[in-house]
């Protein structure tokens, strides 16, 4: 008798052979902030105006938000609704507690990602300002799982397999929260070409110790002229070399600052300032305040809301 499986057709399609010999690529895309939390706003029409370095979004529960964007007239939105702000927005926002009595209840998420190690994503997108109740339901249940998945403020650190497990659950919410997002905004991301200046941003990030960088050192470190280089960082990034350089440095101190606890000296050398005077006065050169009046306006407002 014929052996069946000898004499069968050999199934179309999938076969080991046309398995990639190289290894798979990673991805090009990180998230490097996701971090959700909840409050409660007692006063009514309680406002707070600010400047955040990440894209932020803020859901009330109860009660209604009423949101200036950019020095625009406020907006009032409806309860359940959420507002989005882009990095370094500037933004006013009015708490209105709920007509039926209590406390305003609110949640929110901060939030940053880049692409191919520097391309900060949240810069390279629209999102509208406003979302409806609708619109904002399914960030809000990102938001609460990032919440309700966060660590207790002083709780021992867990061993290495809940701390994978939490990483896994904090990075998929992440790409949920970013699909979201994008499926709501228009997308301007830059030309490929922008690999030209992928070696003078690792240089900004990654600098010799103890130096400061300098125009020069760029422009070499991709092979460029000094004016060839300018104009081509102009054309890809819409900013000076030098100027996106520092505008990146206060952007990691600003978000040191609010998710952290770093001494304002291990911010400033992090960042690649002299000291905390000259991180000082460059911050306040942008956004309007000192960095420990930053950090401490965040945490006011924020009191008793984690």
């Amino acid at each position: 008798m014929e052996n069946p499986a000898k004499s069968s057709p050999k199934p179309a399609g999938f076969h080991f052979r046309d398995v990639p010999k190289t290894p798979l690529q990673c991805s090009k895309l990180q998230i490097t902030l996701c971090t959700g939390s909840r409050g409660s706003v007692e006063r009514d029409g309680e406002t707070h105006c600010k400047i955040l370095p990440v894209l932020s979004v803020a859901q009330c529960l109860k009660g209604r938000y009423e949101i200036g964007l950019d020095g625009a007239e406020p907006v009032l939105l409806e309860e359940g609704g959420a507002f989005i702000t882009r990095p370094d927005q500037p933004q006013k926002i009015i708490h209105h507690c709920p007509q039926s009595g209590g406390p305003m209840l609110l949640q929110w998420c901060f939030f940053s990602a880049l692409w191919d190690g520097f391309l900060d994503v949240t810069r390279c997108i629209a999102p509208p300002p406003v979302l409806t109740s609708r619109q904002a339901a399914p960030f809000g249940e990102v938001i609460r799982g990032l919440w309700q998945n966060a660590p207790n403020p002083g709780e021992q650190p867990p061993p290495l397999e809940q701390k994978l497990l939490w990483e896994a659950k904090q990075q998929a919410l992440g790409f949920r929260f970013l699909e979201l997002l994008l499926q709501l905004s228009k997308i301007t991301f830059p030309e490929e070409s922008y690999h030209a200046i992928l070696p003078a941003i690792a240089l900004m990030d990654h600098p010799p110790a103890s130096e400061r960088i300098h125009l020069e050192q760029l422009a070499q470190a991709c092979s460029l002229s000094v004016t060839g280089f300018t104009v081509l960082f102009r054309q890809l990034t819409g900013d000076s070399p030098m100027s996106f350089y520092r505008s990146r440095r206060l952007n990691r101190a600003a978000t040191a600052l609010l998710t952290g606890s770093q001494p304002l000296g291990e911010i400033a050398q992090a960042t690649g300032f002299y000291d905390q005077f000259h991180l000082s006065r460059e911050f306040k050169r942008r956004y309007g305040v000192s960095p420990q009046q930053y950090r401490q306006d965040f945490y006011r407002q924020n009191a008793g809301k984690r």
